[in-house]
This record gives C-alpha cells, sequence and structure tokens, in this order.
C-alpha cells in the first residue's frame, strides 16, 4: 500500500530548517568576526601596469584602466603574491 506524500514535505522540512540554522556558522566569511588581512601597497608595480596597458590600448583607455588597476590593488592581499606577481 503506498504511503501518503502529504507526510514526507514536514519532515523535509524540518530537517532543512535544521540545516539551515548550522549554516550560517559554517559558512562564515572572512574579514567577517576574522580578522581581514590587509591589502599590499603596489605603487610603482601598478603605475607600470597603467603605462603599458595605455601604450597597449590608447590615452583614450586611460581612466578605465587606472580605475581598474585601483580596484585590483584594493582586493589584492599578500597571499596573491608581490608586486611582481601584480
Amino acid at each position: 500500500m503506498p504511503t501518503s506524500t502529504a507526510s514526507r514535505p514536514l519532515p523535509l522540512f524540518l530537517c532543512l530548517i535544521l540545516f539551515g540554522a548550522a549554516m550560517p556558522a559554517s559558512c562564515a566569511k572572512p574579514g567577517r568576526g576574522a580578522r581581514a588581512e590587509q591589502p599590499v601597497a603596489l605603487g610603482a608595480a601598478k603605475d607600470a601596469v597603467v603605462r603599458k596597458l595605455v601604450a597597449k590600448h590608447g590615452e583614450k583607455e586611460r581612466a578605465r584602466i587606472e580605475r581598474g588597476a585601483a580596484q585590483v590593488e584594493s582586493f589584492w592581499r599578500s597571499g596573491d603574491g608581490d608586486a611582481a606577481a601584480y
């Protein structure tokens, strides 16, 4: 005799609630509660990359190149490599 499918959603729902309650603790992002790694100052390396990209793509793209280089620098951490890796 087949069992009713109406009785299955409740246990499944309870399992999802229990697992969902445990998820935030196991999925903590670095930087929230954990000490975030400080950005690396790239200075001269960033300037060199900007010069090379402007030479390749033209002066009309300078603003976009500088904005992108600044964004990369803001996210760059020592684990990503040193200025030479940049």
